[in-house]
């Protein structure tokens, strides 16, 4: 685990947390919140 890369993970985990603040920043500007009342909340099936 520690010589995973022969000790250059310097690269591929800075393109890891790039990556992941990009998809992060993508959700918080493309999600359509929805503000739901509380007494609307009910189960997703009714039987």
């Amino acid at each position: 685990m520690f010589s995973a890369f022969e000790g250059r993970w310097g690269l591929p985990a800075t393109g890891l947390v790039v990556f992941a603040a990009a998809a992060m920043l993508l959700t918080v500007l493309l999600a359509r919140w929805k503000y739901v009342p509380r007494e609307s909340y009910g189960p997703a099936v009714e039987f």
